[in-house]
């Protein structure tokens, strides 16, 4: 099951900034640590669906699932065949809702090297 199309409008000045800074497999490096620790799924999976990311089916079945960390793997099957922009998604979801949890794990990220992209100049994109 796939996730559904991303409307990068929906994400304005905010994607642009995270598509030059933050790579998406980042996010899924971290699994492990994710599916441990985030507890409160369904906001992540009502805010992916307010998004058109996932489809009723995909909700309904991450909603089945007994312990938070069944529904975050549930969770993560279905982003991960969404691509890139399912990541990105994902990601900014996380931010947005477990902003500690997500500055401690960039943090540590950045101290080992793991999969960030080069910070960039986005003053010269245009729109």
């Amino acid at each position: 099951m796939r996730c559904g199309p991303l409307s990068l409008k929906a994400f304005g000045s905010i994607w642009v900034d995270i598509h030059f800074r933050f790579h998406p497999a980042a996010v899924m490096n971290n699994r492990a640590a994710l599916v441990q620790r985030v507890s409160l799924v369904l906001p992540l999976a009502d805010e992916l669906l307010s998004k058109r990311i996932l489809y009723n089916e995909a909700y309904s079945r991450i909603q089945t699932q007994k312990t938070p960390q069944d529904k975050m793997r549930m969770l993560f099957s279905f982003v991960e065949s969404g691509g890139r922009a399912a990541k990105t998604a994902f990601y900014l979801a996380l931010k947005r809702q477990q902003p500690y949890l997500m500055e401690e794990l960039e943090n540590q990220n950045t101290s080992s090297n793991v999969t960030l992209m080069p910070q960039r100049d986005i003053s010269t994109v245009p729109g």
